[in-house]
């Protein structure tokens, strides 16, 4: 690997580094930071923790060494640089880091969105609140015209048409900014459900297969590799919050209900059901939700639990209330019908923002931060 190719991540390094690391002095006035792998009349070779860089003997002042006890805790700081960075992965590790890799290639992504989610929420609803004022000049200004007449002052009329046509068109241009915003909206969901899921993904690992790979030669590779990758899992626990909802009721076949609070007045009784795509409502609560007829969103075709093709139609939530997590702007299905003890499905568009799991018969959510 050249120099070159090493130049930025060799600085990143410099720059964290500890006081303990081998120190080449160079005669361009910088010094670079690492250990020293080995050493020539020609040339040193020193490992950065993100793979090493060769330096000719001509280029170099001098060389200070780290004691061996320092020289002992810098190699576990590269070793664990070289784990994060995937350039060490000890053979019997690889399912490990799979896990390990998609948190870590998904978490920056997610924390970015959820950071962008307020900011979108605001703007969202305060074109809602635009929206309906130019419907309100628009209802008006389109009743006043009807009394003009393009006749008897034609100047007057067509400014007052301009007018009506701005009106028109900041309403048109509202619109499509909300759509825009939830467009964004739908792609930051994305980023956090896949960085949520790949945690979950791990932690399940690790509590699971891992747990008992990882006390496997305690003093090896794998088993430090093991350790590593705990130690972040415990860094980025950090990131979530934790729910743990008592359910209402358990079905036959171990089937949650948990209590729901809908657009932040309708309560409903809810099953938990991760195979369903959307949260389902039946009749009564449907009809107590009198959803707004911006958030009603089409007809749809669904498979129900018996596999009939039922008709219902798609709407959107405002808000989703489970335990003390709250979700917003959630994709629902209105069907005919009723549940024996429930009054429709918890369902994945409310889920996927959660790793879950069922813990001592409670529904634990685990959410971003």
């Amino acid at each position: 690997m050249s120099r070159r190719l090493l130049l930025i991540p060799l600085l990143a390094f410099a720059a964290e580094s500890p006081a303990f690391a081998d120190t080449v002095y160079l005669k361009s006035g910088k010094n670079l930071e690492g250990t020293v792998q080995s050493e020539s009349r020609g040339q040193v070779v020193l490992n950065i923790g993100y793979g090493t860089v060769t330096l000719d003997r001509s280029e170099i002042v001098r060389v200070r060494r780290s004691s061996a006890r320092s020289r002992g805790r810098l190699d576990r700081a590269l070793e664990e640089r070289e784990f994060e960075s995937g350039l060490l992965v000890p053979k019997r590790a690889a399912k490990l880091h799979r896990f390990f890799s998609a948190v870590l290639n998904a978490r920056d992504a997610a924390l970015d969105a959820k950071a962008r989610d307020k900011s979108l929420e605001e703007e969202i609803s305060s074109l809602h609140s635009e929206i309906a004022n130019l419907k309100e000049r628009d209802a008006e200004m389109s009743a006043s015209l009807a009394d003009l007449s393009p006749s008897a002052n034609p100047a007057g009329y067509n400014e007052f048409v301009s007018r009506l046509n701005a009106v028109r068109g900041a309403l048109r241009s509202d619109t499509l900014r909300i759509d825009d915003d939830r467009k964004r909206e739908k792609e930051d969901g994305h980023a956090v459900f896949r960085y949520v899921n790949a945690y979950g993904r791990l932690q399940d690992y690790l509590r699971g297969e891992g747990r008992r790979r990882g006390n496997l030669r305690k003093n090896g590779l794998e088993a430090r590799y093991y350790r590593f990758v705990r130690s972040k899992a415990r860094i980025w626990r950090k990131d979530f919050e934790r729910d743990s909802v008592l359910p209402e009721s358990t079905l036959s076949g171990g089937n949650l209900v948990v209590k729901a609070l809908i657009n932040g007045k309708v309560p409903a009784r809810l099953m938990v059901d991760t195979g369903a795509s959307s949260i389902v409502l039946y009749d009564e609560t449907s009809a107590a939700l009198r959803v707004d007829p911006d958030d009603r969103l089409g007809e749809t075709m669904t498979t129900v639990a018996d596999g009939r093709l039922a008709r219902g139609k798609h709407v959107r939530l405002r808000s989703v209330s489970v335990g003390r997590s709250v979700i917003r702007n959630v994709d629902a299905i209105l069907l005919p019908g009723h549940g024996a003890g429930f009054d429709g499905l918890l369902g994945m568009s409310f889920l996927k923002h959660f790793a879950v799991r069922v813990e001592d018969g409670h529904l634990v959510l685990e959410s971003l931060k």
